[in-house]
């Protein structure tokens, strides 16, 4: 005969038993070391039927492979019990309160229930990658760890399947798989229920029990609106003012299509559109500020005195240019161009040097600065002027 559980373990009697549909949950302690624990046996009428039994070996199983998000087995009797045998598995004792009692104090803010669906989201990915399926998420069987959002716990997995295991054989005798939170159309008697694709969409159905506070229920209603369409009234306007609101709309509309197809076709592709909720965060203007400071700079008096001391430095150049031409024209040099200032005083060139040099039958000169003026005079060899622009002003005399 197999071993009891009551030959390693003790109930915690001021812990309220928990009660499913196969069995129920008892806070237990080792009789050596004190650890604790969660004790699952079946109702008396379940321990000797064939399909709860492979069910609670079953959940055994995804509880021995899977590593985080789910509690640790510590122990079990499935392995070696006969058929007589009744059975029975601890695992891991979760503190905190369960989704459902979370929530029952009302919604959670968006950012912990973003926070809290995307991680059972990357349990879901590790799941069905083995692949088990878990097929009865709801805020009964998500345990907060210590009351924490970002530590959500899966727990309950007796409707769990795998694809090894001979699930189809009692699904096939017409037992409903949906829970009340969400019914899904695969789940109905008959249908194809092995889809990671609906623990998928149960996930958004999470998230949004955890943003509304209610269970979305069924995913079209008789005019086929979706959860979040059909109780829009509800949605607190918290959630609907927040910026990712409107992509998390989009996002529901396709999680809660009614065709497997038509949804997200995994955990990650989900978790992947939860975290690209908010948006796109425009990048810093740089050209606006800029301008501010310049028209800023444009009413200071600081640039009033400068503007005052081009228009000074234009006016001067100007009369110096007529003057160097009239001497110019006097001695039969030609000066081309015009003066170093354009009309809105601002300098063209720093300054001029003007030299006269012999070049064959040509004499010329070379201008420094920015622009180049020539004196052309076949006739005279001597011309020397000097000329420069500063901030206040001309100084050098022309000089011929």
């Amino acid at each position: 005969m197999a071993r009891s559980w009551n030959d390693h373990w003790r109930i915690v009697s001021s812990t309220p038993t928990r009660r499913g549909a196969q069995g129920a949950i008892q806070h237990v302690v080792a009789l050596e070391g004190g650890r604790e624990g969660a004790l699952k046996v079946l109702h008396d009428d379940g321990q000797f039927r064939r399909e709860r039994r492979f069910r609670l070996k079953e959940e055994v199983n995804a509880l021995s492979a899977l590593t985080f998000g789910v509690p640790k087995l510590l122990d079990s009797n499935a392995s070696e019990a006969a058929d007589e045998d009744p059975l029975f598995l601890v695992m891991e004792w979760i503190p905190g309160p369960s989704l459902a009692q979370k929530l029952s104090a009302g919604p959670m803010p968006f950012g912990d229930a973003l926070t809290c669906c995307t991680e059972i989201l990357r349990t879901l990915g590790t799941m069905h990658r083995l692949p088990i399926v878990h097929r009865d998420l709801k805020p009964d069987n998500v345990i907060l760890r210590d009351g924490l959002a970002a530590n959500p716990v899966i727990v309950d997995f007796g409707l769990a399947w795998d694809e090894t295991q001979m699930d189809r054989e009692f699904h096939s005798q017409g037992q409903d798989m949906g829970n009340r939170f969400l019914r899904l159309p695969e789940y109905a008697p008959g249908r194809d229920s092995h889809h990671a694709r609906s623990d998928v969409c149960l996930a958004a159905g999470l998230l949004f029990n955890m943003l509304v506070g209610r269970a979305p229920r069924i995913l079209r209603d008789e005019h086929g609106r979706a959860p979040h369409e059909s109780m829009s009234d509800v949605i607190p306007k918290a959630a609907k003012a927040d910026a990712r609101w409107p992509r998390l709309a989009r996002v529901f509309t396709r999680a809660f299509q009614t065709e497997l197809a038509l949804r997200f076709q995994s955990a990650e592709e989900l978790a992947d559109a939860l975290s690209h909720l908010v948006p796109n965060v425009p990048e810093e203007d740089v050209l606006f500020p800029a301008l501010e400071r310049l028209a800023a700079d444009m009413e200071s008096s600081k640039w009033r005195n400068r503007i005052e001391r081009q228009t000074a430095i234009g006016n001067l150049g100007a009369k110096f240019d007529q003057h160097l031409r009239n001497l110019l024209t006097k001695t039969g040099l030609a000066f081309p161009g015009h003066h170093g200032f354009d009309g809105q005083s601002r300098t063209y060139n720093s300054g001029y040097e003007i030299t006269t040099r012999r070049d064959g039958s040509r004499f010329s000169s070379a201008s420094v600065g920015e622009g180049r003026q020539r004196l052309w005079n076949p006739r005279s060899t001597k011309l020397v002027l000097v000329v420069r622009s500063t901030d206040n002003g001309l100084s050098g005399i022309p000089w011929i």
